[in-house]
């Protein structure tokens, strides 16, 4: 599982403390590498992140063949609703 923007600490002591092994990314960028090295199941991702926000993120992931398909949970704090169109 890769966690990338969200809460980081506590999500991820509370994954690895449920047996995941999971894998912090603090921005977008980072997180498009972490997916090359560890290959996730899932990813948990956040909107608002530096140098890649979480829609270019997934903007890049989708366009990728290998990674159209990997699940992503966005979790974020905003509540705009026009976000939730950009994401799905």
């Amino acid at each position: 599982m890769h966690v990338a923007g969200v809460a980081r600490g506590p999500l991820l002591r509370l994954l690895r403390h449920d047996g995941f092994n999971a894998v912090i990314a603090t921005n977008g960028l980072e997180a498009l590498d972490a997916l090359e090295t560890h290959r996730p199941d899932l990813v948990l991702l956040d909107i608002l992140m530096p140098v890649m926000n979480g829609i270019e993120f997934l903007t890049l992931v989708r366009a990728d063949e290998r990674w159209k398909r990997l699940p992503v949970i966005v979790l974020t704090a905003l509540e705009n609703p026009a976000y939730r169109a950009e994401v799905q």
